[in-house]
């Protein structure tokens, strides 16, 4: 079974009293306490989140074809001359 189906099935099995429930909800807190009193740890925490995201919703592949097409802008910025107009 996957993880997915795991955290899934914990939820649905457990509720509030579940292992996932418990570990999401303490994540949450602690999102929530870093918003309102540490702001770099908050950014970082953003961070994370935003490339799990990322991650999960792009895959694997898609990341790959992602990071060639910054690869291949980085090069023509350096070949192809700039517009300083």
């Amino acid at each position: 079974m996957s993880a997915i189906g795991y955290a899934v099935g914990d939820l649905l099995q457990n509720g509030t009293n579940g292992a996932v429930y418990k570990a999401l909800a303490a994540k949450v807190e602690e999102y929530k306490n870093a918003a309102l009193n540490d702001p770099e740890r908050f950014w970082e925490m953003t961070g994370q989140l935003t490339g799990e995201i990322a991650f999960s919703v792009v895959g694997t592949k898609g990341l790959d074809k992602i990071a060639t097409v910054a690869d291949l802008k980085a090069a023509l910025e350096d070949v192809l001359p700039q517009d300083r107009g």
